[in-house]
């Protein structure tokens, strides 16, 4: 009788304890802070058919606790830019019915993205036009020392600091959210413009390169600003990816963010790493920096170790910080999410769950991608939790 009261007292204590740390664990989990953005995005191979993936599917997003979405659309060329000058794209032309066949596409996807309660805000290449639209005014769109490149070299590179250039961008943002008024906002790519899905499209970045690239930036960032987050109450991703200076160096960034006013709807995406997504490349130091919010694009198939045809498993190192950061980076410098998850403008998570780089290896099956992507979607709904 004594050994059976005893063996239910321990049962009834070991059931305490239980309910003690659950209790401590539900206490933790209210306690932790969620970011205000979680979002993911599947990246398709230039000129290839788009992925085959789950999160491509925004239900299965929701069910993650994923708030929004960059699907990898061409919205910036399901417009016909009858607003800068009616049939400026000619009626019946084989350009102007790819034009309306891609909307009536993207549409069709949107309303199936729409079944789930998750922000859409779909990748775009800034800037493309119709090569009608370029044909006409490309000229009035270059600096002035490349005017005579439009037709001799085929140059197609927009200025911001022309004034056809930003009246151009204003239209087709305004063509944009009028055609696709179901979109929450834009992420916004630019220093590398692909336009193998585009056959009828053209134009690159109108930003130019080293220090000249800070006015432009400025100059572009506040346009945006002022059509998408002010006018329009939408929200506008800026990335700072590019091969140059703005990437990663600090007083660049700095230089050109501090020209422009924070606003509740305009957030900078910034890549973990200093540089492309390598482990021996730093945690990126302009995280956690400046005035405006920021969002950490995170690659969950990492174009350079493998695509996860092998096990490769980051999402510990880019909250934790990796074991390389011992010997390659400065105690005091911050090496990881955690270091920066109480400053007030780190915003969000955006994992890449599929894609980046070019050619395979292609998965059949995503465990290895989805098991990053889980983690860090997870710990940005809360980031008091260990990895």
């Amino acid at each position: 009788m004594k050994k059976t009261f005893s063996s239910l007292i321990i049962v009834i204590a070991l059931f305490a304890i239980a309910l003690s740390c659950k209790q401590k664990e539900e206490k933790d989990e209210k306690s932790g802070t969620s970011l205000k953005y979680v979002m993911d995005f599947v990246h398709n191979n230039p000129g290839l058919p788009p992925r085959v993936s789950k999160f491509n599917n925004t239900q299965f997003l929701e069910s993650l606790g994923y708030g929004g979405i960059t699907p990898h659309w061409f919205v910036q060329c399901g417009i016909t830019y009858d607003s800068l000058e009616e049939g400026i794209v000619p009626e019946g032309s084989e350009e102007r019915e790819w034009i309306l066949a891609n909307a009536k596409k993207l549409k069709q996807q949107i309303r199936e993205a729409k079944k789930a309660d998750i922000d859409l805000c779909p990748f775009t290449d800034f800037l493309v036009v119709p090569k009608s639209v370029w044909e006409k005014y490309g000229k009035q769109m270059v600096a002035d020392e490349f005017i005579d490149k439009v037709d001799s070299e085929n140059y197609r590179k927009p200025d911001i600091r022309k004034e056809m250039t930003k009246k151009i961008l204003r239209i087709q943002l305004d063509e944009i959210f009028n055609t696709f008024p179901e979109l929450d906002g834009l992420v916004l790519r630019f220093g590398e413009t692909y336009l193998h899905d585009t056959p009828f499209h053209l134009g690159n970045s109108p930003i130019r390169g080293g220090e000249l690239s800070i006015p432009d930036h400025v100059e572009l960032i506040k346009l945006l600003r002022e059509e998408v987050c002010v006018k329009r109450d939408k929200k506008l991703f800026y990335r700072n990816w590019v091969h140059d200076v703005f990437q990663y160096n600090l007083s660049t960034y700095l230089a050109v963010t501090n020209q422009v006013e924070p606003h509740p709807n305009l957030i900078f995406s910034i890549k973990h790493t200093r540089g492309d997504f390598l482990r021996t490349h730093d945690f990126n130091q302009i995280l956690g920096k400046g005035k405006h919010q920021q969002i950490v694009e995170v690659q969950c198939q990492r174009e350079y170790e493998g695509k996860q045809a092998h096990p490769n498993y980051i999402a510990k190192g880019v909250i934790e910080g990796f074991e390389e950061y011992d010997y390659l980076m400065e105690p005091e410098q911050t090496q990881c999410l955690n270091d920066i998850k109480d400053s007030s403008i780190f915003a969000g998570v955006w994992t890449w769950s599929r894609g980046g780089g070019w050619l395979g290896p292609h998965l059949k099956n995503e465990f290895w991608a989805e098991q990053n992507a889980y983690v860090m979607s997870k710990w940005a709904q809360n980031t008091s939790r260990s990895e």
